[in-house]
């Protein structure tokens, strides 16, 4: 209680001998000698003790009894000073070091946080291992890659040898030229040429003239246990002696060359052809590779299309560019065909045919002199099944393609167009 008393009395005291501007005026030049003396004392040694101000704040209610040497017991925490306070003759304004604020939230004396490691789980976790690659054996690798180019560089030679090493035995014993492949050129009018190609085996090729036409023949024997329907488009090409083209002939018949069986075939050739043919190579050209062809003429609503051989000319009348109508006319004089008579009987058996299906007219005049046969329908009206019973090579069906017609027609010793 005495202690507290005095304490009293002591502020009592100061209040009465310092008037309220004084103790404004020296608050602030205490809170600026404060400060200088933070300053003063970072900047001594290292060696010297550093201000401890972590928990402490400066108010204006701070107790001064300490600086005016009073004894308080009320000041609990006592700021370390490394010098003395000299209240009479403060430092000027602009010499003073910048105030320090340290925020109260702020413990200092923590230090710097340790880490717990019971807070980790101390067992290791393989999330992903890469696996060396496995090195390949570079004699193995080299031995590959060598197969390999050499089968790329020798692909063209197998493939046209193929056919004639697996028929190698079959073509000893029955000895001859023989060939597997549509690139290699060939002696025509040779009894002892035989090309093998697809299982077929063509031999004994042979031109003649008969009556007004030439023809070429020759043996197709079928090596197959299949039947053979002509449903392939081959065609003999045939060359001058220097390898020029002279002439395509197609391949076709309506009669089947049996399982391991053999029929004679006759194409018709040009004259030319049968001049200047002396060499000949058997291809397979797909409907695809035919040339594209261009009408000009026109008969109302259609194009036509007109192909001539010898005595018979064919016009094939086309609607946005498919077959829609044919018509035939075939004549012959009496004067200028040898074998007259037997071919009017010919003509005139056929008309009377195609009078026999459905929607099909043909008419059959004969004079004195001549006879002409007239062959006129519309394929919009007639089944496609009837036009190949009548088993007549230029009766195309309906819709069929002018590039088709043009290209099979000369194969078959036509002139279009």
């Amino acid at each position: 209680m005495d202690n507290k008393d005095n304490d009293k009395t002591v502020k009592n005291d100061l209040t009465e001998e310092i008037s309220l501007p004084s103790i404004k005026d020296g608050y602030e030049e205490t809170n600026s000698d404060l400060n200088n003396i933070f300053s003063t004392s970072m900047e001594e040694k290292d060696d010297k003790p550093k201000v401890q101000a972590q928990n402490q704040t400066l108010n204006p209610s701070a107790d001064f009894s300490q600086i005016f040497n009073v004894a308080s017991e009320e000041v609990k925490e006592e700021v370390p000073m490394t010098k003395s306070v000299d209240l009479e003759s403060p430092k000027p304004q602009d010499d003073l070091a910048p105030e320090v604020k340290v925020d109260e939230n702020v413990n200092l004396n923590k230090g710097t946080p340790k880490f717990n490691k019971d807070q980790f789980n101390n067992e290791e976790k393989v999330l992903y291992e890469i696996k060396p690659e496995k090195e390949g054996n570079p004699i193995v690798v080299f031995l590959f890659f060598t197969f390999l180019i050499s089968f790329i560089v020798l692909l063209p030679v197998i493939s046209k040898n193929s056919s004639k090493l697996f028929n190698f035995n079959n073509n000893e014993n029955k000895g001859g030229d023989t060939t597997t492949t549509e690139d290699e050129f060939y002696e025509l009018d040779v009894s002892s040429v035989r090309v093998v190609l697809d299982g077929l085996e063509f031999n004994n090729f042979v031109t003649a003239k008969k009556n007004d036409e030439y023809i070429l023949t020759f043996t197709l024997s079928n090596t197959t246990k299949q039947p053979y329907l002509f449903d392939k488009k081959y065609y003999v090409v045939l060359y001058d002696d220097v390898e020029n083209l002279v002439y395509r002939a197609l391949m076709h018949s309506y009669k089947p060359v049996a399982a391991l069986g053999a029929q004679e075939v006759n194409l018709i050739l040009t004259e030319s052809a049968y001049v200047k043919a002396k060499k000949f190579k058997i291809e397979e050209i797909p409907i695809s590779f035919y040339p594209e062809v261009s009408l000009s003429t026109t008969e109302g609503e259609y194009q036509v299309l007109t192909c001539n051989y010898l005595k018979d000319e064919m016009k094939y009348y086309f609607a946005n560019d498919k077959l829609a109508k044919i018509k035939e006319t075939y004549k012959a004089t009496r004067d200028e065909t040898k074998n007259y008579e037997e071919l009017k009987n010919s003509k005139k058996a056929e008309s009377e045919k195609y009078n026999k299906i459905e929607n099909l007219t043909s008419t059959f005049v004969e004079t004195n002199t001549d006879f002409i046969m007239v062959t006129d329908f519309d394929l919009r009206n007639v089944q496609d099944k009837d036009l190949s019973d009548l088993e007549t090579y230029r009766f195309f069906k309906y819709n069929e393609t002018k590039n088709v017609i043009s290209f099979e027609l000369e194969a078959q010793g036509y002139t279009c167009g």
